[in-house]
C-alpha cells in the first residue's frame, strides 16, 4: 500500500495533490480497509484456536469462553467489513466527494473499531493467565510465563 500511496499523494499536503491522485489513493485505501477486516479476523481466530489447543484441550469453561470470543470476533469483523463496503452510497462517493449521495459517519466506526480491537487484544492476552496461575510450579516461574504473555501489551 505504501508504494501505491506515495505515487498518489500519501505524505503530501492535501493542497499539493491533484483530485485524480486523491481519488486513486482514497479508492485504494478503502479497498485496503475492506481487506483489513477478514485479515484481522483470521489472525485473531488463529490466536484463539492456538489458545484453545494449549489451554482448553477438553470442553472446559475456557473452551466455551474461547468459542464465544471466536463467534463475537467473526460477527464483529463481518460487521466492520459490511460497514466499509456500505460506507457511502453510491460507493464512488468515498473517493469522489462531488458525487451526490450519502455517507455514514466513518469517524464513529473507526473509533468503535479501535475500542473493540483494544479490548479484544487485551482479552487475548489475559485469557491464559488464569490457567497459568493454576499450574503447579514455583511462583517465580508463573511470573516469568505471565511476563511473556504481557509482552503483547507493549
Amino acid at each position: 500500500m505504501l508504494p501505491i500511496g506515495i505515487n498518489h499523494g500519501a505524505g503530501l499536503h492535501q493542497w499539493d495533490i491533484t483530485n485524480a491522485q486523491f481519488a486513486v489513493f482514497s479508492r485504494r485505501a478503502n479497498i485496503a480497509a475492506i481487506f483489513y477486516s477478514p485479515v484481522m479476523c483470521l489472525i485473531k481466530l488463529a490466536i484463539l484456536f492456538q489458545l484453545a489447543s494449549l489451554f482448553a484441550p477438553v470442553k472446559s469453561r475456557m473452551y466455551w469462553v474461547i468459542c464465544a470470543l471466536s463467534t463475537l470476533t467473526i460477527m464483529f469483523y463481518l460487521a466492520c467489513m459490511i460497514f466499509r463496503i456500505l460506507q457511502c452510497i453510491p460507493r464512488e462517493k468515498i473517493w469522489n466527494p462531488s458525487v451526490p449521495g450519502t455517507c455514514i459517519n466513518s469517524t464513529a466506526g473507526i473509533l468503535s473499531s479501535a475500542i473493540v480491537n483494544t479490548f479484544s487484544d487485551f482479552l487475548l492476552l489475559v485469557l491464559p493467565l488464569n490457567t497459568i496461575w493454576r499450574l503447579q510450579m514455583p511462583q517465580s516461574k508463573k511470573w516469568q510465563v505471565s511476563a511473556v504473555f504481557a509482552t503483547g501489551l507493549l
